[in-house]
């Protein structure tokens, strides 16, 4: 009896009902709508859907939507055998607002990796020109922000919402906001995967993560903090002096050897000096960041006028850039390199200690 009381009134709303104005029956659980796999009747304007139920009343715009993507976030969505447009015909948003997703990421953010993936992808369609046009049934509903703001956005960039498996804990979930995680990559992400949050969330989701702010990979002046906040545990993290891998980027392509290592970072920074603030600058050159080392005597040589380098080991230590000599003088590396530590003779690197 309800399902044709409906049809009947959907039938002739244009002729007998065209005064029809959902306000007026905001209260009356009428349409057919589904939460999760559960079918129910929903006010035009219905309470939030089960993920948000515990939230606290928002000042404007129903809980009902037509669009079936929202029942992933925990929306009531409107039932779709509602046939021939019978959402269109009852004036409801197809879509929330952008500010109550912006509520629900801040109150209520995916437990989970899986849930995110579903979330961030049906978002990406919110974000700035990725809104397609509004479909026949789009342009008799009523007219909500569909796409995030510039300041929703920035907003969000903030937001702890981003779900990330922690490296120090198997199977602990921590909240990040999308600002300080980096899409997974390749080549020196072997070390920053130890010092950064990497995500991927798939290409369509990882759009919306894009316009709140994830970046391909940390800038110069990260690393630099990173590496100041602690150098030695920098300096065990990327497995010492130097480290080659090999890493093979696609099927289709052979294996490229690349090095992975303190030496690596160290050059990195030092060829993107020009991207470091003034104020970092001078606290590496405060700080015990560049790598020397010094000839040390093996134990198990014996004695030799000639210097036999097969003789000598290297000991490496982090220290302040002005206690660091570059070797520019065989003869005196020969006498003094058990007694001074040295810059790697590399120019790039050498011209560190003078600067």
């Amino acid at each position: 009896m309800r399902e044709k009381a409906l049809s009947f009134f959907l039938d002739n709303l244009s002729l007998k009902y065209s005064n029809y104005d959902p306000n007026n029956y905001r209260d009356l659980a009428f349409v057919p709508a589904v939460r999760g796999s559960e079918k129910v009747l929903a006010k035009p304007f219905e309470v939030r859907g089960s993920l948000i139920a515990a939230l606290p009343p928002l000042d404007d715009a129903g809980q009902l939507y037509a669009s079936p993507e929202w029942g992933a976030l925990g929306f009531l969505v409107v039932d779709p055998l509602l046939r021939d447009g019978g959402a269109s015909k009852l004036k409801l948003n197809n879509h929330p607002p952008t500010s109550e997703i912006v509520t629900l990421l801040e109150r209520t953010p995916p437990r989970d990796e899986t849930i995110a993936r579903q979330w961030f992808e049906v978002l990406s369609g919110r974000v700035p020109g990725t809104v397609s046009q509004p479909s026949p049934l789009e342009t008799t509903s009523p007219i909500v922000l569909v796409e995030f703001s510039s300041t929703e956005l920035r907003k969000l960039s903030e937001t702890p919402f981003v779900p990330v498996k922690s490296t120090g804990s198997k199977g602990v979930i921590q909240r990040l906001p999308p600002i300080q995680c980096y899409f997974s990559g390749t080549g020196g992400a072997e070390l920053h995967s130890k010092l950064f949050s990497f995500v991927d969330f798939g290409s369509r989701a990882n759009v919306f993560l894009a316009a709140c702010g994830t970046r391909q990979e940390p800038s110069v002046e990260e690393i630099a903090q990173i590496l100041l906040a602690n150098p030695r545990q920098f300096y065990e993290l990327a497995n010492g002096r130097e480290k080659w891998v090999q890493i093979k980027f696609f099927e289709t392509l052979s294996n490229m050897t690349f090095s992975i290592s303190y030496l690596f970072e160290l050059r990195n920074l030092a060829v993107n000096k020009r991207l470091l603030t003034g104020g970092t600058i001078v606290r590496m050159k405060r700080s015990n960041v560049l790598l020397g080392s010094r000839r040390v005597k093996r134990s198990s040589a014996k004695s030799s006028n000639e210097g036999d380098e097969d003789d000598w080991d290297l000991q490496d230590d982090l220290l302040q850039p002005n206690k660091v000599a570059v070797a520019d003088d065989t003869n005196a590396y020969q006498l003094f390199g058990d007694r001074v530590f040295c810059a790697p003779q590399e120019d790039i690197l050498e011209g560190i200690p003078l600067e």
